[in-house]
């Protein structure tokens, strides 16, 4: 599987890879940052849930409560310190990429916007309406 992209098995929710889902949000005059920040975000929230259970894990070898007052602390610490490390690398990749360089953003692959996917949209936007009201 090319990188940047994740499958069912290994994530469980994006499948294709950021700057080609982000192409047709970038069509429609959303700026790139903006989309960028939302993505970013919505990929670390696996990550930091995969660092916490990894983290509960270790502290139950060494014999903590993961849920203990001392537990909660250590694990909390080791968490922001891992978060904010991945963080750090993220943005020198960013940076060494030329993230927002002058010139205007292109795309390796160029996704549009077709009738089958304004159907469902709509059809999807019908649904949770639906259960909303029910």
């Amino acid at each position: 599987m090319p990188p940047g992209c994740w499958s069912w098995k290994k994530e469980g929710w994006f499948l294709t890879a950021i700057p080609a889902a982000s192409s047709p949000v970038v069509k429609i005059r959303v700026p790139f940052f903006v989309v960028i920040i939302f993505t970013l975000g919505f990929r670390f929230i696996p990550l930091i849930q995969r660092n916490l259970f990894q983290l509960m894990d270790a502290q139950k070898l060494r014999g903590i409560e993961p849920f203990s007052p001392k537990g909660v602390a250590a694990s909390l610490n080791a968490l922001l310190g891992t978060t904010l490390r991945t963080a750090d690398e993220l943005a020198l990749s960013l940076e060494t990429r030329a993230f927002c360089a002058a010139g205007k953003r292109t795309f390796y692959r160029q996704l549009s916007f077709s009738i089958g996917d304004m159907i469902t949209l709509i059809s999807g936007v019908l649904i949770v309406i639906s259960i909303l009201l029910v």
